[in-house]
């Protein structure tokens, strides 16, 4: 695990400035092209199973056009608690920094519409082509996606060795009846930045659109070639939604990161295993979260990023400054 230049943790955890973007809430905002599938979660699978939900509702960072909310966390847990505590604090706030990287590539995608097209099939739903007689994806699905990725984090300044995907079966595959299949699995491998030293992340998609980035624990791996498997070792995991608002790399991701990061950093030392969040642009998501402490491995399970409420009922409201 790399660790933060000085003057670097100074500017990730100090107070994000935040300035309102009115004086008033929102006029109630009609969601029907942000709403994200509310798929139900099966009783039977343990992992959503989660500790009861808080809702916390507030602004952590905005701009005149933009803001980043954190909407809801679950309850405090003692072995989250020992997550920060294993090495010292300074644990988690090496894991902010992954935390805030990873978030300025998730950030990257959404802008990555004004390069190749409004009719992207990373971008747009999955469930265009998931629902159709054949179920199958687009031939091109595969090389977009990558495309896509490749270019998050080229344009956000990393360089990686490869990024591999690996063979699904046509219909994908499901954990559970009741969840989205899992349609896209990759590896990015030896993932890094300028001299630094590289990491293998995961990124996973299923066909409602949710996606998931997993952030390995310095010497476990998230690279598992089977799509069943757990790997080893604890970590964090983001799972996202991309919505239909556009971003601004230059005005929007570097701030738009850095606050979810220290406020991520802020309730994984207090214990809370996820948060759940959103990233707004003139009352439009550009991108929906939740992250998770990971305490026994990753898997290819479902994470909603709904399951603890519908995060786009907030859009378009000021929930004031943190």
């Amino acid at each position: 695990m790399k660790v933060l230049p000085a003057f670097f943790a100074f500017s990730l955890f100090s107070q994000v400035l935040a300035i309102p973007t009115s004086n008033s809430v929102a006029d109630e905002v009609s969601a029907s092209s942000e709403l994200l599938p509310m798929v139900p979660v099966s009783p039977q699978n343990e992992l959503e199973r989660r500790a009861s939900c808080t809702n916390v509702a507030k602004g952590i960072y905005a701009t005149t056009t933009m803001q980043v909310a954190v909407i809801f966390v679950t309850a405090v847990s003692y072995p989250v608690k020992k997550f920060c505590k294993w090495r010292g604090y300074e644990t988690c706030e090496e894991w902010a920094s992954e935390v805030n990287e990873v978030f300025a590539w998730l950030l990257a995608l959404s802008e990555v519409k004004k390069h190749y097209g409004e009719v992207s099939t990373y971008i747009s739903s999955y469930s265009v082509h998931w629902t159709s007689a054949r179920r199958s994806l687009p031939h091109d699905f595969h090389s977009e996606h990558l495309w896509a990725l490749g270019y998050a984090l080229n344009s956000t300044g990393y360089q990686y060795d490869s990024l591999v995907n690996l063979t699904l079966p046509s219909g994908g595959i499901k954990q559970n009846n009741d969840d989205p299949a899992l349609i896209s699995h990759v590896l990015m491998m030896n993932v890094r930045k300028g001299n630094g030293t590289g990491r293998d992340y995961t990124m996973l998609q299923f066909e409602d659109g949710v996606g998931q980035l997993q952030i390995p624990f310095e010497g476990s791996s998230a690279s598992a070639t089977s799509h069943q498997k757990r790997t080893s070792g604890k970590g964090v995991k983001i799972s996202f939604d991309i919505g239909s608002a556009r971003i601004s790399m230059e005005k929007h991701v570097v701030g738009a990161a850095k606050a979810i990061a220290t406020k991520w950093h802020t309730y994984a030392v207090e214990g809370h295993s996820n948060m759940y969040g959103f990233v707004e642009k003139v009352d439009k998501a550009a991108l929906y979260f939740r992250t998770i402490v990971e305490m026994e491995g990753f898997g290819t399970n479902y994470e909603s990023v709904n399951n603890c409420g519908a995060l786009y009922e907030y859009l378009g409201e000021y929930l004031g400054t943190d």
